[in-house]
């Protein structure tokens, strides 16, 4: 496909990931709900390596790259409630030149989940996504990646466990 077709596609897969963000901005405390969201355009050059989203002051940037090869509703929920999570623990805001740590990776992980649930997403079906995610990005990632973050099946095992705990969504509020 054209790097303009792809471009375009992800705008307008940019609209449903907005609708989405709309939807599960509504479960945060309103300190949070200003948060802006951003379109990166990973498909050129620069940004070759990038893997889906980030979360940086105030914003959260998807990659089109991400867009286009994951469209669908649970794929979009998922990355925005995990960097909505680090918005608010606060991963953010601790030091901008600092690398985050895989316990701050599972715990955005976490709140992912719950957030997403709250939204109306299945805790099953946001698992069975995550698993997907993280095998077809296994054999790309980089040491420094997995360093910063822990390996999938570390992350995907605790996800798994800490559902066993709780049984509803009434159980987590």
């Amino acid at each position: 496909m054209k790097k303009s077709k792809r471009f375009s596609v992800a705008a307008k897969n940019s609209i449903r990931l907005l609708a989405i963000f709309n939807k599960l901005k509504k479960f945060l405390p309103k300190a949070y709900r200003n948060i802006q969201i951003g379109l990166v355009l990973t498909e050129t050059e620069d940004y070759k390596t990038y893997q889906g989203g980030y979360a940086v002051p105030c914003t959260i940037n998807i990659g089109s790259e991400y867009l286009n090869t994951y469209p669908t509703d649970i794929a979009l929920a998922e990355i925005l409630a995990h960097e909505l999570g680090h918005h608010v623990m606060g991963h953010v805001l601790i030091q901008r030149d600092r690398e985050i740590t895989p316990q701050e990776e599972q715990d955005a992980d976490h709140f992912g989940m719950f957030l997403c649930e709250l939204a109306g997403f299945h805790r099953e079906e946001y698992i069975t996504w995550f698993e997907r995610f993280e095998n077809d990005r296994e054999k790309t990632l980089s040491k420094k990646h997995i360093q910063e973050h822990g390996t999938g099946n570390e992350r995907l095992k605790r996800l798994k466990d800490q559902s066993k705990y709780l049984n509803s969504i009434g159980d987590f509020k």
